[in-house]
């Protein structure tokens, strides 16, 4: 079985450093690769990227 694609923090969502609950989210993310909980840093990820400020504005 293959290590999942999560580990490969390089493929990680940006985070916002301005922002105080993509920083909080990112302190999860990385607290739960140091302990190898990877379904915790998949759900992140997706939080991440889902975040409202971080998706594309179509037509901005």
């Amino acid at each position: 079985m293959s290590a999942p694609a999560c580990i490969n923090r390089a493929t990680w969502p940006a985070y916002d450093p301005s922002c105080g609950v993509c920083t909080a989210l990112d302190a999860e993310r990385n607290e739960a690769a140091d302990a190898g909980e990877w379904r915790e840093v998949s759900k992140i990820n997706q939080e991440i990227g889902n975040h409202p400020h971080m998706r594309r504005r179509v037509g901005a």
